[in-house]
């Protein structure tokens, strides 16, 4: 006769990093403060409670069923290895594929927005401050007074274009 162990989710240790604190885009928030309120209890403890549920019984297989939570999580979820935002992975990575023999990126905020699903032209503009101000790229001469301000990827810019690709990149530098 084979004895057989219950089967249970993995035991859970205390953070050594102190709480984990979430935000949520306001359509998200929305959601969830109306989820709450009809359940009679705060959106802390729906989220809590919700996620309770997930590490104890296992379940984030059977929620994501296949699908990448980054891509699901939308705007202002992180990249890990590189910590950008989804719509800042895909701004770097377009100027990373697009330098042109100068090493610069000409495409303009208009021209990125275009082939990210969902971006803004504003967005955009501000996922290029974001990357600029992290050191990732650099503003490059322009071709002609009032043309499109071209980019450059800094060698930090390099090595995070890397990680989204997942290769050895070695594309425009600064």
């Amino acid at each position: 006769m084979t004895e057989t162990m219950p089967v249970s989710a993995p035991q859970r240790t205390a953070a050594t990093e102190g709480p984990l604190h979430i935000a949520f885009e306001a359509v998200v928030s929305g959601d969830l403060r109306r989820e709450a309120e009809a359940r009679g209890v705060t959106p802390h403890a729906l989220v809590v409670g919700a996620v309770k549920r997930l590490l104890d019984e296992g379940l984030w297989d059977a929620v994501f069923d296949g699908e990448n939570p980054l891509l699901l999580a939308g705007g202002r979820a992180r990249h890990l290895g590189t910590d950008l935002t989804l719509l800042q992975c895909g701004v770097l990575y377009l100027l990373s594929i697009h330098t042109s023999k100068d090493g610069a990126c000409h495409f303009s905020a208009f021209s990125l927005a275009e082939q990210l699903t969902g971006a803004t032209i504003r967005c955009v503009q501000g996922a290029l401050a974001a990357l600029e101000k992290r050191g990732l790229i650099r503003r490059a001469q322009k071709l002609f007074a009032g043309g499109v301000q071209p980019w450059r990827l800094t060698e930090a810019g390099q090595e995070a274009a890397g990680q989204l690709a997942g290769i050895d990149f070695t594309g425009g530098q600064a």
